[in-house]
């Protein structure tokens, strides 16, 4: 019987000035899908979210 496994990882982006939108940057946000996709094709992962709020944005898988 395969192992099951189970992950939940959630990366956080907070910035410093309160006045600027809690974003990630392209570049921010393309380290984080390529290595999202590579954990899709290895079958690790199937679904993720993204969400912003007024303090943070969050990736969660």
């Amino acid at each position: 019987m395969k192992k099951l496994k189970y992950y939940l990882v959630m990366l956080i982006f907070m910035k410093q000035n309160s006045k600027r939108k809690k974003i990630f940057f392209k570049k921010e946000l393309n380290k984080i899908l390529s290595f999202y996709g590579m954990r899709v094709a290895s079958g690790d992962w199937k679904d993720y979210a993204i969400d912003r709020d007024k303090d943070k944005s969050s990736f969660s898988i």
